[in-house]
C-alpha cells in the first residue's frame, strides 16, 4: 500500500520559508507584486536549491505521521510520555 501525505501546512511550513525567500508571505507577493500571477513566485522560490527539501517541519508533523500510523495500522509504540 501507498500513502501519500500532503506536506504543505500539513507536515511542512511552506508558508514560513516562502515567506523568508520572498519577504512577505506568498500570497501578499502574488497580489501585491504580480497582480495575482504566481508563475513569478515560483520561479523565485525554484531558484532557491533544494526549496522543497529545506521546508521547516510543522511543529506537530512527527505526532500528525505516529498517529496516522497507529491508526490505519493499529501497532502501539511505548510513550515516552507518563
Amino acid at each position: 500500500m501507498q500513502v501519500f501525505l500532503d506536506s504543505d501546512g500539513v507536515l511542512a511550513d511552506f508558508d514560513k520559508l516562502a515567506g523568508e525567500i520572498l519577504g512577505m508571505p506568498a500570497r501578499e507577493f502574488e497580489e501585491r507584486k504580480h497582480n495575482g500571477d504566481s508563475g513569478p513566485m515560483w520561479a523565485e522560490l525554484y531558484a532557491h536549491e533544494d526549496f522543497f527539501y529545506k521546508l521547516p517541519k510543522m511543529h506537530d508533523a512527527d505526532e500528525l505521521v505516529a498517529g496516522w500510523i497507529v491508526s490505519v495500522t493499529g501497532l502501539r509504540y511505548p510513550s515516552a510520555k507518563p
